[in-house]
């Protein structure tokens, strides 16, 4: 909490038997999503619904069973996109269990995680195809090619539904409202 610790106050307040009752107060600015609340529900089931399809083409490429898959260039990238995956999970559930005006703390452990972790799997997912490209171009043993074009589709696949995601959170937008 020391990261968010700008955005509260301490007030204390003397009771009538003397005692000194302290209180934490939220500062800072309120952010909302600029749309109603069916809206709002339809968007968080887009969004879950985007993350669940990436976990399975993300699973399902490490169940292909390539020959690329036991190369360095391919399994580093390969195995980085879980944690953003996870940070992106985490992101949707403070969204979903947030308040429709979001403290700072909300909007930064919510809208801006997952923004970030979007981001973050888009850029190992293009790493793991580099990774895929470089083996097939500079792979001098012998590989199955139907299990390499698969997990090369699987990446492209999934790079190209993060770009979307990317797309549908930019309609979505979050902002600041006027202090009160």
């Amino acid at each position: 909490m020391k990261k968010y610790k700008k955005h509260y106050e301490m007030q204390a307040e003397v009771k009538e038997n003397g005692k000194i009752d302290h209180k934490i107060v939220y500062k800072g600015q309120y952010y909302c999503y600029q749309c109603d609340e069916m809206r709002l529900k339809n968007m968080k089931r887009i969004f879950g619904g985007i993350l669940g399809i990436l976990s399975v083409i993300l699973v399902g490429m490490g169940l292909i069973n390539n020959p690329g898959s036991r190369r360095f260039e391919i399994t580093i990238p390969y195995v980085c996109c879980y944690l953003p995956l996870v940070y992106a999970w985490l992101g949707l559930f403070r969204i979903i269990i947030a308040p429709k005006r979001m403290s700072y703390v909300d909007y930064d452990k919510g809208y801006v995680r997952l923004r970030k972790s979007t981001v973050g799997l888009f850029v190992f997912s293009v790493l793991i195809m580099v990774g895929e490209l470089l083996f097939w171009i500079l792979g001098k043993e012998k590989f199955s090619l139907h299990s390499e074009w698969l997990f090369l589709m699987g990446g492209l696949f999934f790079s190209l539904i993060l770009l979307a995601f990317l797309r549908i959170q930019h309609c979505f937008p979050c902002i600041s409202e006027k202090k009160i």
